[in-house]
């Protein structure tokens, strides 16, 4: 498996963000751009395969070249080197808010502080503030900024956030020292914005896991907090990782705990307290298996926000009406080779029936999105009449 391309993308911004604090303007806005590039392609990896990346916006030989070793290696030489000479509370300080590049350097520069911790007891001391360009209310918020970090991380859309997920449960699993890894939390149970990732882990060598939390490309700095707590790892665009470590045969519980709200998780430990359990060393290594001993049907994880699924459950409830991929019968945003799609009217078509869709709805890009290939008033007009002459067609 390959990096994900949100994962590349964080990558080349923390490339933009060392250029910067190198000076380098022109250097850092050509990386950020290509991070946006790489968002926004469509199919990335045939891009890679194809040796087609230099089609993106802004993605030179050169830019090139860093995007196919970061997919193929996780890492890059140059990447290896400025994070040897600038540290990971650089560019921590860089990308909060109200912050930036020019601060963080200072601050670093001045003070030499050797995490964010560091940076916020200076706060409180007010050294901040005598520092040039600084001062009361500049130090006030460079310290909320902070503790919003530690309380509540970044937030991105699902979609970016799967990204990410899948790319770090890829890197864990590659760890001798770990039998299983399953993704929790928010990504877990499908919210739309996600404020940090989780996992369960199964290994009996929890520093193992820390050390292996280090190595993710991403991950700036770890907290490897006490026994029982998960490590913390902390990713360079914001956003926090919470790893949950148990033995194999205490995983069920495990991931109940990473994937919960922490209202259904107290619900069903005070349940378990009720009957006399404990939840925390009952040896199952499935969390249906927890949920069955607390006399309920497993719950599933897009349910689990602490409302009324328990009681739900308790009650009977199996919540086998809800709504999976057998109910989707159409799809509503379909982009062909008349734009920057990348199979043909007929193929959608066949493609979707293959699906067991009844029908798709095309929108390719109009006349206006002129780097998507979009379509003019004679161009829509051949667009549908190919439509309109397809021979009995799978979907509507």
């Amino acid at each position: 498996m390959v990096m994900e391309p949100a994962t590349i993308a964080a990558l080349l911004r923390e490339l933009a963000v060392y250029y910067e604090l190198d000076g380098d303007r022109h250097r850092a806005f050509a990386y950020d751009r290509a991070a946006k590039a790489v968002e926004a392609a469509n199919g990335l990896h045939r891009l890679l395969d194809e040796g087609r990346l230099e089609e993106l916006p802004g993605v030179g030989p050169s830019i090139a070249r860093v995007i196919a070793e970061l997919a193929r290696r996780g890492t890059v030489a140059v990447i290896e080197r400025l994070r040897e000479q600038w540290p990971a509370v650089v560019i921590e300080l860089a990308q909060l808010p109200k912050v930036g590049v020019i601060k963080a350097r200072k601050i670093y520069q001045a003070l030499a502080p050797a995490n964010l911790d560091a940076v916020a007891a200076l706060c409180h001391a007010g050294a901040l503030r005598e520092l040039p360009g600084f001062g009361k209310v500049s130090e006030q918020r460079i310290l909320q900024a902070i503790e919003e970090r530690r309380l509540q991380g970044a937030r991105m859309l699902l979609l970016d956030a799967e990204n990410h997920a899948a790319s770090l449960a890829h890197h864990l699993r590659g760890d001798p020292a770990v039998s299983a890894v399953e993704t929790c939390g928010p990504v877990r149970r499908s919210c739309e914005i996600i404020d940090h990732l989780a996992y369960a882990v199964a290994s009996d060598h929890r520093d193992a896991v820390a050390d292996r939390l280090a190595r993710f490309a991403l991950v700036t700095s770890i907290d490897r907090g006490d026994a029982g707590a998960p490590i913390i790892g902390y990713l360079a665009g914001g956003l926090r990782a919470e790893v949950h470590v148990a033995p194999r045969n205490q995983l069920g519980w495990t991931q109940i705990v990473a994937t919960g709200s922490t209202d259904h998780v107290a619900q069903l430990r005070d349940r378990g307290a009720a009957r006399g359990m404990n939840l925390a060393i009952l040896q199952a290594g499935d969390e249906r298996m927890i949920y069955r001993a607390l006399g309920m049907p497993w719950i599933p994880p897009e349910l689990r926000d602490g409302s009324d699924e328990v009681a739900a459950a308790v009650a009977g409830d199996d919540f086998s009406d809800l709504i999976t991929a057998d109910d989707i019968t159409t799809a509503f945003h379909c982009h062909t080779t008349y734009s920057d799609g990348k199979a043909t009217i007929g193929e959608m078509a066949h493609a979707a029936a293959e699906l067991g869709f009844d029908a798709i709805t095309i929108t390719d890009h109009s006349a206006a999105a002129t780097y998507a290939g979009g379509l003019d008033l004679a161009r829509l007009r051949a667009q549908l009449a190919e439509i309109d002459a397809l021979v009995d067609p799978e979907v509507r």
